[in-house]
């Protein structure tokens, strides 16, 4: 008989193993120790530890489970449950999770760090900075306690204070690429560039595949004057890493080799949100072809917002996939079989290069989010247009350059945007130069080539407002700092502050005569901002895509003459044009109508544009693959489908929800997968699709579409709810109905179902306007509208009072 007095030592022993390693013999050791003691909650937490360890998710999630079925307040297995379920984006269990382990244990060090965090991403930061010090002060050299405190600090906007504490967690552990990486971007919010490059680089030095580090030191090369040769090489490095982290590139499942079909899109973002992305995707969305293209979303962010909200509508399907992992997701794309893959972050904040790098759909296109080669040898395309990307630029790229005509950004200002205010010098009496983009941007070559403007204008002075890095005093003396080192005067620099509201952000356009551009990173947003607000941009354009956006806005709204190619003539053309009041401000008085006819505007040509580029792209793509030969592959007859049928017809399977002798197919509607892509040449649906809830129709339709071959048709016959409205609403002369009490029991009935059984019951109501909708939006080529398809003796052929009961269409793909 096992004696209880043997159990610690045989944990204490199993510990020993896993943490010297020896994972399976740990393993081995726990499950003699379970068989012995399977009551015992600790047994199964350390068994989940090793679980986790051999990257077993699923036994180390049951092992915790078990855990914490034994004793609720297991501290240890609620927190390392609550960082599982976390890592999957299941947020508000996982908080529960680490509450339960902080109740159960109010000086857990690790449950503090872990609830810290997720407060922290959801804006939470009050609670997040007592828990981050808590940690803290249980642990003082606890080197991920600092760093959270750190992170709620540069949440919060408190650079200083941020950079101060990561560098004391730097100190607490040197080897942290983490940390090395979190302090190399408080600097580079700073515009310290040289700093912030050699901690991303140690950063790398000690974890050569940290992605975090990695995205940061590509996205630093756009904002310095580096060679391109170098910055092209240096990508082309992290291609190599990306490929020896997702092994071996694999040839993706190839879609149906149709060259014009109706192509599935996808697009994988985390700034379906307010965000300078958002600007620039709203237009094409809008006015993209839902007959020649279905638009699949894959959401990486965590919070949704308004922003969020609103583009939601323009997708035929919405993943919200922030947590998902890289391999899952790039599963679950392979599985929607997206024919175009377009990612729009590249090396930015939400990128999922991991899943880009496994390459999940047959076409892969980076496009708007990142300005730059992404450098994966995934990517086929890269959308641009010929003023920012040059013919004669295209070797240094690794992606093949799509030049869309005119423009590759479309821009959409907020709804919220005031009204042009006059130049503030006329009130003033002296001319306001300005910039609102990041202070990231403002590298030493742009602050010496403002000084310069500065100093041709004497009485002039500088309204700088960045989203990040100027809120707290210590950070604004140091912006102020860089141009004192200069010679100009402290009050002649004005920092302003966030503001929380767009519409006032963008009020603030009001207090700047002349917009300044940065250099060598251009403005995208800020300057389309600008421009929207009355204010003209000057912009220095360069000699890579990064400090040539602002020529490319600029020649596109209409101002060529703005973008100049020195710094002598970016001096020149501020001061001209300050020494113009009058000309200023009738300026001011036509850039918002210029740029609403301009063709950075025109959300229908773009729409036109991009499908016109997704079409020639998948072309192309049909054409270099060679198809298999009818010799080669088994053409089954394509199968004539009836949903619901209970009349035998000779050349006709029956699918329904009930095995019958006359049944060839049990299921349902809501789930055609047995049935394989192009299989089925006509499809025969009679009030069948009102069973189906308003959610889950378009799904329905989708598989239906996806299942029949092209030129295959669907026969939809459904109670038409416009007539039978009419019908139980109809009244006499004298205000009375016109129909009996049990004729209208009758309508309400075909309405709202006979309800003899759990699946007679109608979830929709359906009439033309609507179900035609529902056809077009899947893709459907041609609807018509038919009084009867003479195929089957069914309730579509139904009378009332001598007209049809049922709206009968037919669909074709």
């Amino acid at each position: 008989m096992t004696s209880t007095a043997e159990l610690p030592e045989r944990l204490s022993a199993a510990d020993t193993l896993r943490d010297s390693g020896k994972l399976d013999q740990a393993l081995v050791a726990l499950r003699a120790v379970e068989a012995d003691f399977p009551d015992v909650a600790d047994v199964h937490y350390k068994l989940g530890t090793v679980f986790g360890r051999l990257g077993q998710k699923t036994e180390e999630k049951s092992a915790y489970e078990a855990a914490i079925a034994l004793a609720s307040r297991h501290a240890q297995a609620n927190n390392n449950l609550g960082l599982l379920h976390l890592g999957r984006g299941e947020f508000d269990v996982a908080e529960r999770l680490f509450r339960t382990a902080l109740a159960a244990n109010p000086d857990y060090p690790e449950a503090h760090i872990n609830l810290c965090g997720l407060l922290n991403e959801a804006g939470l930061f009050f609670e997040a900075e007592y828990l981050a010090k808590r940690a803290i002060a249980l642990q003082p050299k606890n080197s991920l306690a600092h760093a959270r405190l750190a992170h709620v600090q540069r949440s919060t906007g408190r650079l200083v204070e941020a950079t101060q504490t990561f560098s004391h967690a730097l100190d607490v552990d040197p080897n942290s690429p983490a940390v090395l990486t979190d302090l190399g971007a408080c600097y580079w919010n700073v515009g310290r560039h040289d700093e912030a490059e050699g901690f991303f680089t140690r950063a790398i030095e000690k974890v050569p595949e940290s992605l975090a580090a990695w995205n940061n030191l590509l996205l630093i090369s756009n904002y310095r004057a580096l060679d391109k040769q170098a910055v092209f090489e240096r990508h082309q490095a992290f291609g190599v890493v990306v490929r020896r982290i997702c092994g071996r590139l694999e040839m993706p499942v190839v879609n149906r080799l149709d060259a014009q079909r109706r192509l599935r899109i996808g697009f994988l973002s985390g700034d379906f949100r307010r965000h300078s992305v958002s600007y620039f995707l709203r237009g094409p969305l809008e006015t993209l072809s839902r007959r020649d293209f279905e638009l699949h979303a894959y959401f990486t962010s965590r919070v949704e917002d308004s922003v969020t909200w609103s583009l939601k509508p323009h997708f035929q399907r919405w993943n919200h996939v922030h947590g998902v992992p890289d391999l899952e997701l790039a599963d679950r794309i392979r599985a929607d079989r997206i024919d175009i893959l377009v990612d729009l972050a590249g090396h930015t904040a939400g990128g999922r290069l991991l899943v880009v790098g496994r390459k999940p759909a047959p076409v892969v296109v980076t496009w708007l989010g990142y300005p730059n080669t992404v450098g994966l040898d995934c990517i086929d395309y890269r959308l641009t247009d010929a003023i920012a990307d040059p013919e004669g630029e295209d070797h240094f790229f690794t992606e093949k350059l799509y030049r869309l005509p005119n423009t590759f950004l479309c821009y959409s200002p907020p709804d919220a945007a005031p009204a042009v205010a006059e130049p503030p010098s006329l009130a003033r009496g002296a001319i306001s130069f300005g910039s609102f983009n990041s202070r990231a941007k403002l590298s030493d070559e742009c602050v010496a080539m403002w000084v310069s403007v500065l100093n041709a204008v004497p009485d002039s002075r500088l309204v700088l407002k960045s989203v990040f890095g100027t809120d707290d005093e210590a950070n604004r003396d140091g912006l102020k700092a860089r141009f004192v080192e200069y010679g100009i005067a402290p009050e002649r620099i004005e920092i302003l502050q966030r503001r929380p509201e767009w519409s006032d952000h963008l009020a603030a356009y009001g207090e700047i005569d002349i917009a300044l551009d940065t250099y060598p990173y251009n403005g995208t947003t800020t300057t389309c901002e600008a421009l929207w607000m009355g204010v003209p941009v000057v912009s220095l354009a360069g000699d890579r895509h990064a400090s040539r956006v602002g020529r490319s806005v600029l020649t596109n709204v209409g101002f060529p003459q703005l973008a100049v190619d020195t710094t002598e003539e970016f001096v020149e053309i501020a001061a001209a044009l300050a020494e113009s009041p009058d000309a200023l401000r009738d300026l001011r008085a036509v850039i918002r109508q210029r740029m609403e006819v301009s063709p950075l505007m025109d959300k229908k040509g773009m729409g036109e544009g991009l499908g016109a580029a997704f079409r020639s792209i998948w072309t192309e793509y049909c054409a270099s693959v060679t198809p298999l030969t009818t010799a080669e592959i088994a053409l089954p007859e394509p199968l004539r489908l009836h949903l619901g049928g209970r009349e035998v017809r000779e050349g006709w399977k029956i699918l329904d929800i009930e095995a019958r002798p006359e049944v060839d197919f049990v299921g349902t509607i809501s789930d055609l997968s047995v049935f394989a892509d192009e299989s089925v040449r006509e499809i025969y649906a009679s009030h069948v699709l009102e069973h189906v809830g308003f959610r889950e129709v378009l799904d329905v339709l989708r598989g239906i579409y996806r299942v029949l071959e092209t030129g295959g048709s669907v026969y939809i016959s459904v109670p038409d709810m416009d007539w039978l409205c009419s019908w139980f609403s109809a009244v006499g002369l004298d205000g009375t109905p016109l129909y009996s009490a049990s004729e209208r029991f009758l309508l309400m009935q075909m309405l709202f179902g006979g309800q003899v059984d759990e699946y007679d019951f109608h979830k929709i109501g359906l009439n033309y306007d609507l179900l035609s909708a529902y056809l077009r939006d899947v893709g459907f080529r041609t609807i018509e509208h038919v009084e009867t398809f003479d195929l089957f003796h069914d309730t579509s052929e139904t009378r009332f009072d001598g007209q049809l009961v049922s709206l009968n269409l037919i669909a074709t793909k």
